[in-house]
């Protein structure tokens, strides 16, 4: 695997009874930006920090809005997840529902699959033994039944 390793995304349910690390609401700092539209929207959401990662923080929404409506983030409405990044530089706070984790944990493999082909293929080609070459060939067929399992889903 490469050393830039990408996890499989929780769901709001694997998250959901794990402790409270910290919490987000309007008054946080790094929702000061748009504390104003939480306002106009009435909405006052809890984000509750559930797992960091190397990569990234997990925050669950457990106030805010029951459902999506026009004006409120997607990050505002309970049950959603909200990934915040580690990276340096990234600001983004990206957030899913829980229909979109079952698509989006079936990207995350498929990334991770991609990585391990490209290791897998450095090593064969640097040691092409038996073992090496199987073990390239296995990951490419999973690789290929994974892609073609999300084709027939639409993603």
């Amino acid at each position: 695997m490469s050393a830039e390793h990408r996890p499989i995304r929780p769901s709001a349910e694997q998250l959901r009874d794990l402790p409270t690390l910290d919490t987000w609401t309007p008054d946080s700092p790094a929702w000061a930006p748009l504390r104003e539209q939480t306002r106009a929207f009435g909405v006052e959401f809890l984000l509750e920090l559930k797992l960091e990662t190397r990569d990234a923080r997990y925050w669950v929404c457990t106030e805010g809005a029951e459902q999506p409506r026009t004006g409120v983030l997607k990050n505002w409405v309970v049950g959603n997840v909200t990934v915040e990044p580690k990276a340096r530089g990234e600001v983004s706070l990206m957030a899913y529902n829980p229909e979109e984790t079952k698509q989006l944990q079936g990207i995350d493999y498929m990334n991770l699959l991609r990585e391990e082909v490209d290791w897998l293929y450095e090593r064969a080609e640097a040691d092409p033994t038996g073992e090496n070459r199987r073990g390239l060939d296995e990951a490419r067929d999973e690789l290929t039944r994974l892609i073609e399992r999300l084709k027939k889903q639409g993603i």
